[in-house]
């Protein structure tokens, strides 16, 4: 037997009310139960009603860019283990 459950990436209100979030004007992207960052160096923006599209495993595209958003944390991603500055930037759009 095998099951399989769609998911696709939602921009959810933030749990924290503060600094602008109380207002609704701030969402945090999630793939079901995890929370999405990017890993580059600049600071980054995406609108709220963006298209992805699924690239690996754990890779989110960022329909028309090449941004590329990914877990905030996953106990999978080797480089969360290892002791070498491990960022992710949280989106807002």
């Amino acid at each position: 037997m095998e099951l399989s459950f769609e998911q696709s990436v939602a921009a959810k209100a933030p749990v924290n009310q503060v600094n602008g979030g109380n207002r609704g004007e701030y969402r945090t992207f999630h793939y079901g139960p995890l929370m999405l960052g990017y890993a580059g160096p600049k600071a980054v923006t995406v609108g709220s009603d963006v298209k992805f599209s699924h690239r690996g495993q754990r890779d989110f595209l960022v329909e028309g860019t090449d941004l590329v958003l990914q877990p905030i944390y996953h106990l999978l991603d080797p480089a969360v283990s290892k002791n070498r500055g491990y960022r992710r930037q949280i989106i807002f759009p």
